[in-house]
């Protein structure tokens, strides 16, 4: 009992004193900015969880910063389409004049427009103007009322849809055209703004060794663990045409090739984001019974992550990684706001020095001397707790006899 009462002692001591982060990476803050931002290096992904749902980011005090990961660039964009039209029919009816316009070689997709614009010789008017749309000049349904005009230096020449509008036909009807207004040009305009991401992409000379087995050779390419890769280029002088493949079954046929004084090289093959679970990543090309290419290197690229937090204060910070039982990652508020964030603009920091020890031992207690003096009292404990045992049923059978 005694001996088990002492072992969750010692047991409780050593988690207490343990602290679980293998790693940490230093940052210094700089800049002038509220937020930071900090690219991730291989040797982060290498020893962090694979969805880096492990890492922490701690002040110059230890404590906790909240932070979100931003892995691309949002770009925005205009998108601007014109669609030309051609006078169909005009008439008029009662007091009001009616012209009809058809798209010109009506495409086999749908045409989406956000506006329909008008050129005209007149000048001096102000014409309430109807709009009506169809899909086969026979059939409306009216979209929007607006007054089109040019008077002095002003005009207004253009109606904007409240919403993206689809038809192929579209009709005018203007009240009262005494003026005889017509148009010599009418556009469909299609404007809008279109949002593309661009993910954030680093590259790395390769750390690799080249073994032939057979009709294969192997590209180990090492210190991969968790980076997620988007592309490998073979450097090589040799000419050739095999298949190449990846860790995810992927094939590719690769080549190069000169002929008639021209090149034809295509040696890069793309993992669209495969990354490994170990620390080598393998690409094996097809020799069949060729001999094997000479590989004068490898290049890498791959998709990297942005660790975005708010630091105001110049000092050091901390990124802690390593930990293998924390696999959901942490949930902050900033996470919630990050797009005000990324447009409002961020410093970019550096992944300074990289240390395995300083985030395994913070206290600067020596645990190895102390568990060692543990274990010794534990072991003398139990041999005093052996001899009294020993001398107690030696005492029981001289009792007995």
């Amino acid at each position: 009992m005694k001996i088990r009462v002492f072992s969750l002692c010692l047991a409780a001591f050593l988690c207490a004193g343990y602290t679980a982060f293998a790693m940490s990476a230093e940052v210094e803050i700089t800049g002038g900015r509220k937020y930071k931002s900090v690219r991730l290096v291989p040797q982060i992904y290498n020893n962090a969880g694979k969805n880096l749902a492990d890492i922490r980011v701690k002040d110059a005090d230890g404590n906790d910063v909240p932070y979100f990961i931003n892995s691309y660039e949002l770009h925005v964009g205009k998108d601007v389409w014109h669609y030309a039209m051609t006078l169909n029919n005009s008439f008029v009816k009662d007091e009001y004049y009616y012209a009809d316009y058809v798209i010109d070689n009506i495409p086999d997709h749908d045409v989406t427009a956000t506006s329909i614009k008008v050129e005209t010789a007149a000048f001096g008017f102000a014409k309430r103007v109807e709009l009506y749309g169809g899909y086969d000049n026979i059939n409306w349904e009216k979209i929007t009322e607006e007054t089109l005009y040019r008077v002095d230096d002003s005009e207004k020449l253009a109606i904007a849809f409240s919403k993206p509008q689809k038809y192929t036909h579209y009709r005018f009807k203007l009240s009262n055209n005494l003026e005889k207004i017509t148009f010599k040009n009418v556009r469909l305009e299609y404007s809008g703004n279109v949002v593309s991401k661009e993910y954030f992409s680093e590259a790395l000379k390769a750390d690799y060794t080249v073994t032939t087995t057979g009709s294969q050779t192997v590209i180990a390419i090492k210190h991969m663990r968790h980076i997620k890769v988007d592309a490998i280029t073979i450097e090589t002088d040799s000419v050739f045409k095999r298949y190449a493949a990846l860790p995810g079954g992927e094939r590719k046929l690769i080549y190069n090739l000169d002929f008639n004084q021209m090149r034809y090289t295509d040696t890069t093959l793309y993992a669209q984001g495969y990354a490994s679970d170990g620390d080598v990543f393998a690409v094996t090309i097809i020799n069949g019974d060729d001999k094997p290419i000479d590989i004068k290197g490898v290049s890498i690229s791959y998709f990297a992550d942005e660790i975005v937090f708010a630091a105001e204060r110049r000092d050091i910070h901390q990124i802690t990684f390593g930990v293998s039982d924390r696999t959901t990652p942490p949930s902050y508020d900033i996470a919630r706001y990050k797009d005000m964030i990324l447009s409002e603009g961020t410093d970019m920091l550096s992944v300074g020095a990289i240390d395995a020890q300083k985030a395994a031992e913070p206290s600067g207690r020596d645990y190895k001397m102390l568990f060692n003096i543990i274990i010794s009292a534990v072991a003398l404990l139990l041999a005093v707790l052996i001899l009294q045992k020993l001398k107690k049923d030696k005492g029981e059978k001289k009792d007995e006899h």
